[in-house]
């Protein structure tokens, strides 16, 4: 996903391409928020993270604000628009659960890139929403959608996550996953270690850890 995400980021910024901006669906927890941190990251860029659903129609362009003691209105540009720089991604979340107005508001901001009287920097625009349920068929041809994986459900989704971690960490070269093992193999790579990490969310003491205490290196479970 980050590979492909990538790819649009840069044809968006040598391209200039607009519409449709790319839509990342999956439930709580998969990560799609440290995706688009993860892109910010590698592009050496700001990420300006917007929560669709707590923004009124009011607000998207900016606030009205009375000048020339009240006698007419002037337009103060929302703080988002106005920060924004060249290259930078705009994450907008939770974008199905906003108003119509305010996501159809934003994709047309986004397609002119102008709001306000002000012309925006050419930046990359990312959406997310934990599901598709509730999609407008208006949008059909102004949203990608990306699936995300549950890594909850699917343990290939798992395995990929778990080397993001590692990488970020810079531990490549010091962890690694052996798999499933025979018991006598399991036995030798017991007999070589150093300690034994026992982590769990439900289990208090296994048989993993009663193995760990009868050999000759510390143990630590939790």
């Amino acid at each position: 996903m980050l590979e492909q995400l990538i790819k649009l980021y840069t044809a968006s910024m040598m391209q200039d391409v607009r519409s449709p901006i790319p839509h990342l669906a999956g439930p709580p927890g998969t990560n799609k928020s440290g995706v688009a941190q993860q892109l910010a990251n590698l592009v050496g860029k700001k990420l300006h993270i917007v929560n669709v659903a707590r923004l009124s129609p009011l607000e998207i362009e900016g606030l009205q604000m009375p000048i020339e003691e009240n006698t007419r209105l002037k337009m103060l540009i929302n703080r988002l628009w106005a920060d924004l720089e060249e290259g930078d991604i705009v994450f907008f979340d939770e974008f199905m659960r906003g108003f119509p107005e305010v996501y159809n508001g934003l994709l047309d901001i986004v397609t002119s890139r102008h709001v306000a009287g002000h012309d925006l920097p050419k930046v990359f625009f990312l959406a997310a929403s934990n599901s598709v349920s509730t999609y407008d068929e208006a949008l059909r041809d102004r949203l990608i959608h990306i699936y995300v994986p549950d890594i909850r459900k699917s343990a290939t989704a798992r395995a990929r996550v778990k080397q993001i971690m590692i990488d970020e960490l810079g531990m490549r070269n010091h962890v690694h996953f052996v798999g499933a093992q025979s018991r006598a193999d399991l036995a030798a790579l017991m007999r070589h270690s150093q300690a034994l990490l026992v982590p769990s969310h439900s289990e208090t003491f296994g048989l993993v850890a009663l193995e760990g205490a009868a050999s000759d290196y510390d143990l630590i479970a939790g």
